[in-house]
C-alpha cells in the first residue's frame, strides 16, 4: 500500500503516530508507508525515531504490552499475545527494518571509503570461480589485395579471465525487550551503525589490497585471490616482464617529470593480441598520506618552469615558464593505504574502472528474522536483522595501471 501524503503533522512521537494510525485514510499500514518514504527521502533521520512510541502505535495492544512490562511481568493474556507473534506486527517490523537499513547504509557508504566508490561493481550470479569470456581485437590485419585475388580471412581471437569466488560477510543486529521498554533507540542505531561501518571498512580494505596487490588476497583467483588470472595463468598485478611491464622503478614522486615517466610506461604497454599500444587514458593518481601534498603541489600548481639544459651553475640558462601541463588527475589517498602497502613511497597512476572491479553477488542488505524465531522466547529478542554482503574484488586488466617505485 502506498499512502498519499499525510495531511497532518508527520512526527515520530506517540501522539502524532496515533493520530495517523487512527486516520481511516492511513491506518497502521499507511502510517508505516509514509514513515518509510520519509526515511528514504531523508526527510526524517533514523536518530529522530524512538522505537517505543513506534511499537505502542503500530503493534496491536502495544501500549498495553508496555504497561504490563512496566509492572514487572505479563498476564496470561499478554503472554499468549507475545507467543503468537504480535510483537512481529508487519507495520512495526517494516519501519524498524527501514530504520536499521538506513542507519547501516549510511555508515557502510562512509565518505572515507574512497576506493569503494571508485572501483565499479560487476553484478554476478556465480558464487564460485567464474570465467569471463572476451574477444581479442583483430589488430591491423588489412593486407594488400591484388587484382582478381581473394581477400584474406581475418578474425578475432579468444580471450578470457577468471574471477575469484564471492565471499559472504555480515553480522546480526538485535532489539531486545529491555531496549524497547527503556526506549534505548540509540543502542539499536549505534549497533546498526557499527555493523555498517565495519562491513564497509572490510570491503574498503580488500579493495585497497587488490589495487596495491598486497595482503592475503595477493594470490591466484583459483585460491580465492584478487590477482589477474588471464588465459588460465595467474600473474602478479605489477610486472616488470612479459606479458606486460607496468612498473616504473626509481621514480619517487617529486615533480612533473615523475608523472611523465609513469605515463610513458603506460604508453609502452601493448595489446597482447594485436601488438599495438593500448589506448590507456589515466585519470587517477593514488598516493599515501605522506605523498598527498606533493601530489597536490605537482598537479594543482597553476604554473611550471623549465631551465633548458638543466640547472647551470654559471652563465644565464634559458628559462621557460608556462601553465602547468600536468593533467588534472583525481588524487586518491587514505589513511589505510600505508598500513596495507609494503612501503609508503610507492604511488600509482592509471584508470581504476578499467583495471579493477568488484564482483557483487548480493549488495549490502538487511534481512529480518521470522516472527517465530526462538530468540523471541528464549532471549526476549523482539526483532533482529542480519546485515550482509556477498562479493569480492578482482583485477580486471593490470595494463591500465602503473606502479611507480622510489
Amino acid at each position: 500500500m502506498v499512502a498519499p501524503a499525510y495531511r497532518g503533522l508527520v512526527g515520530t512521537g506517540y501522539r502524532e503516530l496515533s493520530h495517523m494510525v487512527k486516520d481511516k485514510a492511513y491506518g497502521p499500514a499507511g502510517t508505516a508507508s509514509v514513515l518509510m518514504e520519509a526515511l528514504k527521502r531523508k526527510d526524517i533521520k533514523p536518530r529522530e525515531f524512538n522505537v517505543r512510541p513506534l511499537f505502542e502505535a503500530l503493534v496491536p495492544n502495544g501500549w498495553d504490552l508496555m504497561q504490563q512490562y512496566a509492572t514487572g511481568g505479563f498476564s496470561s493474556t499478554v503472554a499468549n499475545l507475545l507467543e503468537s507473534g504480535v510483537v512481529r506486527s508487519s507495520q512495526f517490523s517494516q519501519i524498524t527494518g527501514q530504520i536499521v537499513y538506513s542507519e547501516t547504509l549510511q555508515y557502510y557508504e562512509d565518505e572515507e571509503f574512497v576506493f569503494t566508490k571508485e572501483v565499479p561493481d560487476m553484478p554476478s550470479q556465480f558464487l564460485d570461480l567464474e570465467k569471463i569470456a572476451g574477444i581479442g581485437r583483430i589488430g591491423d590485419a588489412a593486407e594488400t589485395v591484388g587484382e582478381g585475388e581473394p581477400y584474406p580471412f581475418a578474425g578475432p581471437v579468444e580471450d578470457y579471465i577468471h574471477l575469484p569466488p564471492a565471499v559472504k560477510r555480515g553480522d546480526i543486529c538485535a532489539l531486545s525487550w529491555e531496549a524497547l521498554f527503556s526506549d534505548r533507540t540509540g543502542d539499536l542505531l549505534a549497533r546498526a551503525g557499527e555493523l555498517g561501518h565495519w562491513l564497509g571498512l572490510n570491503k574498503e580494505k580488500r579493495i585497497i589490497d587488490c589495487i596495491v596487490d598486497e595482503g592475503t588476497g595477493a594470490v591466484s583467483a583459483l585460491v580465492n585471490g584478487h590477482r589477474y588470472h588471464w588465459r588460465s595463468t595467474s600473474y602478479a598485478t605489477y610486472q616488470t616482464t612479459t606479458p606486460y611491464d607496468n612498473v616504473t622503478t626509481g621514480n619517487a614522486l617529486v615533480d612533473w617529470t615523475d608523472i611523465e615517466n609513469a605515463e610513458l610506461t603506460l604508453s609502452r604497454i601493448t595489446d597482447p593480441n594485436t601488438g599495438e599500444p593500448i589506448m590507456v587514458t589515466p585519470d587517477t593518481i593514488i598516493v599515501t598520506k605522506q605523498l598527498e601534498y606533493t601530489a597536490r603541489y605537482v598537479i594543482q600548481s597553476t604554473s611550471m618552469a623549465v631551465n633548458a639544459g638543466g640547472y647551470a651553475t654559471s652563465g644565464t640558462p634559458t628559462r621557460y615558464e608556462m601553465s602547468n601541463l600536468v593533467p588534472k588527475y583525481k588524487i586518491l589517498t587514505s589513511r589505510l593505504l600505508e598500513t596495507r602497502m609494503a612501503t609508503d613511497t610507492d604511488w600509482y597512476l592509471g584508470n581504476l574502472s578499467k583495471a579493477f572491479g568488484y564482483k557483487t553477488c548480493r549488495p549490502m542488505a538487511t534481512e529480518q528474522a521470522p516472527a517465530d524465531h526462538p530468540d523471541n522466547f528464549t532471549r526476549d529478542i523482539v526483532n533482529q536483522w542480519k546485515v550482509s554482503e556477498v562479493g569480492t574484488p578482482f583485477t580486471r586488466d593490470p595494463r591500465y595501471i602503473n606502479e611507480s617505485r622510489a
